[in-house]
């Protein structure tokens, strides 16, 4: 950046580049109340209204140019949206053909469309692009910006390229500033964490040049790199024109930093291990041990080469992750919850590709990394990052050294290994891989072949999984749900080193329960890893009889803490507690918390029938999600609970949605049969862990959870179901 100003002629580009980052960071100031006004906005249509319609298998709005002919559920859907349609004569202009009205109750982005139409030709999320998002305030009522303030802005933004010559005087800077500034101090912005750094930023611009700002700090050069890689191609065509913007450009890309961070070209390879039979074979090979140091990339006897390059080296600096978190939810669905097993991330420059990469491999908080068997990282300045042959031979070097089967047949196939140990494996690259990976592994599945039908008739035979004319195997559409929301796959290979546990609780003179602080660390693990987007189970527990300033919570049998850090998110200026029984929950939820820098949260080892004789009255908002139902003193346990809760608080209780009788749960597979299995491991020998223990567990049901919420003094003023119907929450106060 320092030899950047002799390329620009004057300030009038300067500034234009100032207010053009100026509307980068208003774009980014708006996100947090953009998209969390929106969520709300999706949760209260599917809670409310919409709560109890059947899924659309037609996909009405593609398939029914009548709207008369849609199907209830799309036909409620879009009434109830257009409920929040600000101008009625919209109506006609918005094109439904684009959208896909079967996924509104999944899918926040199908609702984002009516009221940006055309938002999906731009491709980016609808938080990044402020166009958008001044459509979505000028359209819908949830949003009570005035449309005066949202027309300045848009006004600022449309005079950046008008007439392509990319001048801004310092009049029309200062001008630019003063409404860019007014806008993101608006009471319902600036209280935003996003709104409060974009006003700090837009202060610092708007008295110096960016470019001497990005000198000292990443997330301004960020900024411009955003700006000068714009996705609209009219403004690509624009600065493609700018003698200062190639300047730019090149600048920008040879400023090196110190750091090394790495390049926009990134490849990981991930042998992800997610089938029960395969997992419990490998179980030493693939779930590797937990360091605090990055995950190593290095061979072992019987493998007979070494790493050619150590990449642990650029894992050294590791940055923090902020603001991407929810990507490794993303990730971890789209390997283990669908048919792919592969998915592809690609971002321009700087916007935390290396972050994320890094937060993979380097810290323990991420379920991905103990699925992780080999990785390899392309850099673009070192050219022999390139080279696919160290691809090949790294993702064959810890096939042989993690898993004996699958190395030894890379070691016995002849032809693969002189691919490898010569020459030929740079020279034809896809010839070396399919001679040594693929054709290896081929002759493996074909050996496990026999187990995995056994597998498989075990799965046709309860009807888990069916077979169509063709004899081919497919998990049926109503099941897909229940076996998606906890990833089957991984958690009951963990579980299952409960089962000779439980076995002894059957027995007469067994135990009677065993508490979840007993268990294994990975049991820990999972339990953290069923809870998939723990900010939507937030939201969700946010209903209007809610305190209107909470500035204490308490989170109640927190485990590591996956929905408190979920809270923080949502509440940085509140003071939060997470408390639980378990010694190893507790040192995870510290340390997750110390890796990613939360300062808000205060992680306990209490006993929830005895908590600190200090906390009377202390608490706004108290949570148990997916824990009475654990407890085997239920009764003193909420006594606490009163006595910790402030007159005017709230306490939310969620547990999974199970009949009290088990012949209203006949057919209930996806919520019922998964929770059963689940409880019999873990929640019920934890409710019976004590003498006299209630013995509640998941099957102590909805219907009687409620009776003893009301029968114990509680005012239960909501109810209703989260967590895509799988849980029923409690919302209740003191009576």
């Amino acid at each position: 950046m320092d030899s950047l100003r002799q390329h620009i002629r004057g300030d009038t580009f300067s500034n234009w580049l100032d207010v053009a980052v100026g509307i980068s960071i208003t774009t980014k100031g708006i996100s947090d109340y953009l998209e969390g006004t929106v969520l709300a906005l999706h949760n209260t249509i599917k809670y409310g209204p919409c709560a109890q319609l059947p899924n659309c298998i037609r996909n009405c709005s593609k398939t029914e140019q009548n709207l008369s002919t849609w199907c209830s559920t799309c036909t409620e859907w879009k009434k109830q949206i257009m409920s929040y349609n600000r101008f009625k004569t919209r109506a006609r202009q918005i094109k439904w053909k684009d959208i896909n009205s079967s996924e509104w109750p999944q899918n926040v982005n199908e609702l984002v469309k009516v009221f940006a139409p055309d938002w999906w030709k731009a491709r980016n999320p609808y938080t990044e692009d402020l166009v958008v998002a001044l459509s979505i305030f000028h359209n819908c009522t949830t949003f009570t910006i005035p449309i005066l303030t949202c027309n300045r802005v848009r006004d600022v933004r449309n005079a950046l390229f008008a007439h392509g010559n990319l001048q801004v005087h310092n009049s029309e800077k200062k001008r630019a500033f003063k409404d860019l500034i007014a806008f993101l101090r608006l009471p319902i912005i600036s209280t935003t964490k996003s709104g409060k750094k974009g006003i700090r930023q837009l202060k610092r611009v708007k008295t110096n040049s960016v470019m001497e700002l990005a000198k000292e700090e990443d997330a301004f050069k960020r900024h411009i790199v955003k700006v000068l890689n714009p996705r609209d191609e009219t403004e690509r065509t624009i600065l493609a024109q700018s003698h200062e913007v190639k300047a730019m450009k090149i600048c920008v890309q040879e400023d090196k930093n110190d750091r090394r961070r790495l390049s926009a070209l990134l490849v990981i390879s991930m042998v992800l291990v997610s089938i029960y039979f395969l997992t419990s074979q490998y179980n030493t090979g693939v779930l590797i041990d937990k360091r605090k140091d990055c995950l190593p990339l290095a061979f072992s006897s019987p493998c007979p080469w070494t790493p050619d390059i150590p990449f642990d080296v650029y894992l050294k600096d590791r940055p923090v992750l902020y603001g991407r978190e929810w990507l490794i939810d993303k990730i971890q669905t789209s390997l283990f919850a669908t048919p792919s097993r592969g998915i592809l991330l690609t971002a321009e420059m700087g916007y935390g590709k290396s972050a994320l990469v890094q937060h993979i491999l380097c810290t323990e908080e991420c379920g991905l990394r103990k699925y992780i068997l080999s990785y390899h990282i392309c850099k673009f300045d070192v050219i022999s990052t390139q080279k696919p042959e160290y691809f090949i031979k790294n993702l064959a070097g810890m096939l042989i050294s993690k898993l004996p089967e699958a190395g030894n047949a890379i070691l016995t196939n002849e032809f693969g290994i002189n691919f490898l140990l010569s020459s030929k494996c740079s020279e034809d690259p896809i010839g070396c891989f399919d001679a040594a990976i693929i054709h290896s592994l081929q002759g493996l599945q074909v050996a496990e072949e026999r187990y995995v039908r056994e597998w498989l008739g075990c799965m046709v035979s309860t009807r888990i999984v069916s077979l169509d004319d063709a004899d081919k195997y497919f998990i049926p559409e109503d099941l897909k749900p229940g076996l998606r929301r906890i990833s089957l796959a991984f958690v009951f290979p963990v579980l299952s080193t409960l089962t000779h546990r439980v076995q002894n609780c059957f027995r007469k003179d067994g135990p009677s329960g065993y508490e979840f602080g007993d268990m294994l660390p990975e049991v820990v693990d999972v339990t953290e890893e069923r809870v998939a987007e723990p900010d939507t189970i937030v939201e969700q527990l946010l209903v209007p009889a809610m305190p209107e300033n909470i500035k204490s919570i308490l989170d109640i049998g927190s485990g590591a803490g996956v929905i408190t850090r979920a809270l923080s998110r949502r509440f940085p200026d509140a003071d939060i507690y997470a408390v639980d029984y378990s010694d190893i929950a507790i040192t995870k939820g510290i340390e997750i918390a110390n890796t990613i820098g939360i300062k808000n949260i205060t992680f306990l080892k209490e006993n929830i029938t005895s908590m600190p004789a200090d906390w009377t009255h202390k608490f706004d908002w108290v949570i148990l999600y997916d824990v009475l139902h654990d407890l085997p003193d239920h009764v003193n346990a909420m006594k606490e609970v009163k006595r910790v809760l402030k007159d005017t608080g709230v306490v939310s209780i969620s547990d999974p949605d199970i009949h009290s009788n088990h012949r209203d749960n006949v057919g209930d597979t996806n919520n019922a049969g998964v929770c059963y299995a689940l409880s019999t491991l873990i929640c019920l020998p934890c409710s019976m862990s004590i003498d006299g223990g209630a013995g509640h567990g998941i099957g102590w049901g909805t219907e009687e959870r409620e009776a003893f919420l009301k029968s114990s003094g509680w005012n239960v003023k909501d109810k209703r179901n989260i967590g895509g119907d799988m849980s029923c929450n409690f919302t209740c106060a003191k009576e």
